[in-house]
């Protein structure tokens, strides 16, 4: 199901660097799921993300420029990754981004764990948008 589903450039990662683990079949399988609590409304747009950055898919660009958006929340798996690839590929096209930082993870090793902190408190908040907590942001927006 994963050569199926993921483009052609990550499924060669993968048969090429038996080490390249980001995606699993079953986390294929489970990423059309929501979590508890989000419902999405039948006029809601789903864009299913199967590369790294959530930007790849253009409607997703066009529904920012449809609706004069510049500003987007950003939360997230592999940090290193994903939300740092989403979240420069919005940068370059002109958007600004609050990263949710409570809401951003990565795998458990202290490697990853270590750059993720890296990422949340040195690169992120100096080069892209603003760093904060979901609380933070509910906060802010309820002023």
């Amino acid at each position: 199901m994963r050569v199926e589903y993921l483009p052609k450039n990550i499924n060669r990662l993968y048969r090429e660097n038996p080490y390249a683990t980001f995606y699993t079949e079953h986390d294929v399988e489970e990423s059309v799921e929501f979590f508890d609590g989000i419902n999405p409304h039948e006029s809601d747009q789903i864009i299913t993300k199967n590369t790294y950055s959530a930007f790849v898919d253009v409607r997703l660009l066009k529904l920012f420029q449809e609706n004069r958006w510049d500003t987007y929340l950003l939360s997230g798996v592999f940090a290193e990754a994903c939300v740092n690839a989403t979240l420069i590929d919005g940068f370059t096209k002109g958007l600004f981004t609050i990263i949710l930082s409570d809401l951003v993870e990565t795998m458990d090793d202290k490697e990853q764990q270590a750059q993720k902190r890296h990422l949340l408190i040195h690169q992120w908040p100096l080069m892209y948008g603003h760093v904060m907590t979901s609380s933070e942001f509910l906060k802010k927006v309820a002023e």
